[in-house]
């Protein structure tokens, strides 16, 4: 593991073997072959349009996260839930009450800059991405226009 600090509040945590391949092959078989992946709309500046990606989300009961995705979330699955429960004891007294999932089809599908801001509560400002499949490289930035910026090439089971 490797961790980067931005600033007094904010680090990155670098974890390029988070889980075994055998481990990362049967999450990602679950997740092409189970997971019902949408298509999202987004309306923004008067104009709508789908993401370019597909998404799906699971959380516990009760959970009304401010995501593009709108529909009913999906209950956990046993897979999930052990990724979850690692997680939580990594970053106690963290705890993840729910998961977005994005489907990147192709090198055409992405994701642009933004900000992570749905997070509430002093405990809950924990984002843990993990990916599964074909590398893809994401940009950290630590705020908007702020230097420097963290390259990672998140590998299959970072």
């Amino acid at each position: 593991m490797e961790t980067t600090t931005l600033d007094k509040t904010s680090f990155i945590d670098w974890h390029p073997n988070f889980l075994d391949k055998e481990k990362s092959d049967r999450i990602l078989k679950y997740l092409l072959e189970d997971i019902n992946w949408k298509t999202v709309p987004r309306t923004a500046f008067g104009k709508t349009y789908n993401l370019p990606r597909l998404q799906n989300w699971m959380a516990n009961t009760g959970i009304n996260a401010q995501l593009y995705q709108k529909g009913d979330p999906l209950p956990w699955h046993d897979l999930i839930t052990e990724i979850k429960t690692e997680l939580e004891k990594l970053y106690y007294p963290s705890t993840f009450d729910y998961v977005l999932m994005n489907h990147y089809r192709n090198g055409e599908d992405k994701i642009g800059l933004h900000n992570d801001d749905e997070a509430f509560g002093d405990d809950n400002n924990v984002i843990a991405s993990l990916s599964f499949g074909a590398t893809r490289r994401v940009i950290v930035m630590p705020g908007k226009g702020k230097k420097p910026k963290y390259n990672y090439n998140l590998t299959h089971g970072s």
